[in-house]
């Protein structure tokens, strides 16, 4: 498939919802996500950001509505087929294996992108494209000096990055990125928030974050959920200066974090 042009919407989502018994999780929420664009969802604890994640990456299905992928129809296709189409995800909780190094933990992402797992008795060092694609991913996150470091000697936004090297090891087109900063001091924040600057040229990512700074930072487009449902959506300035946005999330003393 040909490379996307910058502005071209590679994941849409039209009207998805998901239900658990009778509560609306997610109720009708429609979004899209661009090259070269950061599209924050944002909202109190509870809102459905996640949920909503988890819906557009496969891990859970959907009640109702439809999602596409670079113009393919996704709706309904498991979490690992999602990803093989060029649509990564890290998660809120740090997924990695602490007792592997960086660079083994990004190896065993791009093995996934090997076109037979089946292989069994094949030493995994003798595929070179997995171990090429973990050296390029930890470089792009600038944590190539640590590639022989045990995950858990690293510090925890030095696994956040590791985690999103993983991520980029698949070779994903869109990447959906939930809460990177959870956790972080202001150092390691500001490092994060200059990656995604820089991923953000050859990516569409969806940001979920509580941290406003960050997200009025880096994002093109934000997207306000309360209650599972989408308040208002629209260029950083126009959500500031939302009355709706200000009483429902933003208008608090804590800088909205919730």
């Amino acid at each position: 498939m040909a490379e996307p042009a910058a502005g071209e919407v590679l994941l849409r989502a039209r009207g998805v919802a998901r239900h658990f018994g009778g509560l609306a999780a997610v109720n009708d929420v429609s979004i899209e996500c661009r090259m070269g664009e950061v599209q924050a969802v944002i909202g109190p604890n509870g809102a459905g950001k996640t949920t909503l994640i988890n819906l557009l990456s496969g891990d859970l299905p959907l009640s109702s509505g439809r999602i596409e992928l670079r113009g393919r129809d996704i709706t309904g296709l498991a979490s690992h087929q999602i990803s093989r189409l060029g649509l990564g995800r890290s998660y809120q909780k740090t997924n990695v294996f602490l007792s592997l190094t960086a660079f083994e933990n990004c190896r065993l992402a791009a093995q996934s992108r090997l076109a037979s797992s089946m292989r069994f008795f094949r030493p995994a060092l003798r595929y070179r494209a997995p171990a090429e694609a973990a050296e390029r991913a930890l470089a792009e996150v600038g944590l190539e000096a640590r590639a022989g470091a045990p995950l858990a000697a690293l510090s925890h936004g030095e696994r956040r990055q590791v985690e999103i090297a993983m991520t980029l090891a698949t070779d994903p087109k869109v990447l959906l990125l939930d809460e990177p900063l959870a956790g972080m001091g202001a150092e390691e924040s500001a490092r994060i928030v200059e990656l995604l600057q820089k991923l953000v040229r050859d990516h569409a990512i969806l940001l979920v974050e509580h941290d406003m700074d960050a997200v009025f930072t880096v994002a093109n487009v934000l997207t306000v959920m309360v209650n599972g449902s989408v308040l208002e959506s629209g260029p950083p300035k126009q959500i500031r200066a939302s009355r709706a946005v200000q009483e429902a999330y933003l208008g608090t003393d804590d800088g909205g974090q919730g």
